[in-house]
């Protein structure tokens, strides 16, 4: 505190904190009234196959003209009040979206697409309460995909694809909170949604995939191995043990207080493979169903969750 009887007169001195204390105020009001600042993908470069990016300031608009393709972004941030469109042939259609940087990509916005939507970044996802992904199959990876411009995705006809980490990669989770991924096709009631990281935590989220056979698939692990027909998810399965504990996570996977809907036919999996040095509190937390005695389990203890079908719990640590 200073002492107001200075030189000044008192009036003089009670004019100049009134100033000081209008500025102040208005500094704090513009502060506040300060709009969030908007982000949308940036540097988004098409590797392989035909497709147009067109940036506007709330959205980002994607034409698709092949079946596939491959495109690679320095960043994939999708703040609230903004919207990214993919346009793509049809649901059968595969948008790899490579994510670069050392930053998570964050999404709070809206990512649409009438095909599926592929995302990798190995720095790992965060997605808010605001975050939407809506589209014929949505799978979100911390693994890559070998030469995905040639015989690992783009040319490969099979319907089988690798993911796996790099030896001595840094461990990146998959965090959703209060978030929505729906992977569903109108055309063809197909669809699916898949989280594999090295970490995932599900909290107070939505993971649809209400199609006939439509299917849910989270896996912890440095890898997984997945089968598609079409718009449908066949096979799922996680491959490589999580080696390092990663700061932040009680459990290596985590569903609490979320809405899991696997279509007629379909199914939940639910998998992780983690060293045993790298175990934290529990493997597998399902809204306070704990799983972490090695063992492949009909999951009919699914906690404070909804689940649309029982799913099957696999745990392995060595």
């Amino acid at each position: 505190m200073f002492d107001v009887k200075s030189n000044q007169s008192g009036s003089a001195a009670s004019r100049l904190m009134a100033s000081t204390a209008m500025l102040v105020a208005m500094a704090a009001g513009i502060l506040a009234a300060a709009p969030e600042a908007l982000a949308l993908p940036a540097g988004g470069t098409v590797a392989a196959g035909s497709a147009t990016i067109t940036n506007g300031s709330t959205s980002t608009t994607i034409n698709q003209s092949t079946s596939k393709a491959v495109i690679n972004w320095n960043s994939y941030d999708v703040s609230s009040g903004t919207s990214v469109t993919y346009n793509q042939p049809n649901s059968q259609a595969i948008t790899l979206n490579v994510i670069g940087g050392t930053a998570p990509a964050y999404i709070n916005g809206q990512v649409t697409g009438n095909g599926q939507l592929w995302f990798i970044d190995s720095a790992g996802f965060v997605m808010g309460k605001t975050g939407n992904i809506n589209s014929a199959g949505a799978l979100l990876s911390t693994s890559g995909i070998q030469n995905a411009t040639g015989s690992g995705f783009y040319t490969n006809p099979s319907g089988y694809y690798m993911f796996s980490t790099p030896s001595g990669g840094t461990p990146a989770t998959i965090t959703l909170n209060g978030s929505t991924l729906t992977g569903y096709s109108p055309t063809t009631n197909g669809g699916y949604v898949v989280l594999q990281g090295q970490g995932i935590a599900v909290n107070n989220s939505n993971l649809h995939a209400p199609g006939t056979g439509g299917s849910v698939a989270l896996g912890v692990g440095t890898g997984a191995t997945v089968d598609f027909s079409g718009d449908s998810l066949i096979n799922y399965s996680v491959d490589g043990f999580v080696s390092q504990k990663i700061a932040g996570l009680t459990s290596s996977l985590t569903v609490n207080k979320s809405n899991v809907q696997s279509g007629q036919g379909g199914w939940v999996s639910i998998q992780a493979l983690v060293d045993k040095d790298a175990v934290l509190d529990h493997v597998i937390n399902l809204g306070g169903a704990y799983y972490d005695t090695n063992g492949d389990y009909n999951g009919t203890n699914v906690g404070n969750n909804t689940f649309s079908s029982t799913p099957n719990v696999y745990v392995w640590t060595e």
